[in-house]
């Protein structure tokens, strides 16, 4: 990698320990904005030191960062009679601003919800075969889903940050057609943000597949009422 190739990422440190047993513990990590990093202060002949941020919870970002995720949504019937199918959730892309470190994976993980309580059985990761060629973990599946009851579902997502050293952090949430956009609204009426009007057009439309926008936030976003 050249020099202006370098400035153009962000470094991602972080520092383990391995006790006596062998057994690995997360001291702290940060990251390093290389474009902003004084490559030419010879102040200190020691080097520059940097803050690590101890890992005290995984729900909260190390920084604040814009992340949207565009993600299509399919749902398969395969019991026309009673409307029952398969929900596919696949992640197509994603837009960092700034953006990850190179050698960051990421992947979504998913849940369905009636209310407060999730419903859903499991999901499943398809494999990447099957998956139009995207790694695993860019798609998901929910089964056995009825299609007449997912007006009064939510899918709530999280997208998970694996760096190069194997530490996994939760780095976005959010929530497609969550319940407090639905209070007040009759049957036949849906919120009008773009999650819930993604969620509502994978579930009238003809194909029953939806292309949306997904904003994800570290602290659960949701997209505005």
């Amino acid at each position: 990698m050249t020099r202006s190739e370098v400035e153009h990422h962000v470094l991602r440190v972080s520092v383990w320990h391995r006790d006596f047993f062998s057994h690995k513990g997360l001291l702290g990590e940060t990251r390093i904005a290389l474009p902003h990093f004084p490559w030419h202060d010879a102040s200190n002949p020691n080097g520059q030191w940097v803050s690590l941020r101890g890992v005290t919870d995984e729900n909260e970002p190390l920084e604040k960062r814009t992340i949207v995720a565009k993600v299509s949504l399919a749902f398969k019937i395969e019991d026309r009679e009673r409307k029952i199918g398969t929900l596919e959730v696949i992640l197509n892309n994603l837009h960092f601003d700034p953006a990850p470190g190179k050698r960051a994976q990421h992947h979504l993980e998913g849940k369905i919800y009636f209310g407060e309580k999730r419903v859903t059985k499991r999901q499943v990761r398809i494999p990447s075969e099957t998956a139009k060629g995207l790694p695993i973990g860019h798609a998901i599946r929910f089964s056995e889903q009825n299609l007449n009851d997912l007006h009064v579902r939510s899918l709530k997502l999280q997208l998970w940050e694996t760096s190069g050293l194997g530490a996994r952090s939760l780095v976005g949430k959010a929530e497609l057609n969550p319940i407090d956009h639905r209070r007040g609204l009759s049957v036949t009426e849906s919120c009008s943000c773009e999650l819930c009007t993604g969620w509502h057009r994978m579930i009238s439309h003809s194909t029953h597949v939806a292309n949306v926008d997904v904003p994800m936030s570290g602290k659960g976003g949701k997209g505005s009422g």
